[in-house]
């Protein structure tokens, strides 16, 4: 596949491509590992993980949420 989008679109945008990619893979792991760690009970805990696996971009989403979150509580 990768080949495929070079030989559409080039070196330079199959790399930012392939590591964009990669970056949100990483924000996607550290997104479920968040909400599996929260301190909740494990009846919406379970419900949270089985939302982020259904709909990949909640856990990203989550993550910047909760990276925000504590950017605030940090300011005061």
């Amino acid at each position: 596949m990768l080949k495929w989008i070079y030989n559409s679109i080039g070196f330079f945008w199959t790399f930012s491509l392939a590591i964009v990619v990669f970056i949100l893979f990483i924000c996607y792991l550290a997104g479920v590992a968040g909400i599996s760690d929260l301190k909740i009970s494990e009846k919406k805990k379970n419900w949270l993980l089985v939302l982020g696996i259904v709909f990949l971009p909640y856990p990203v989403i989550w993550l910047f949420k909760d990276i925000i979150q504590q950017r605030r509580q940090l300011d005061l």
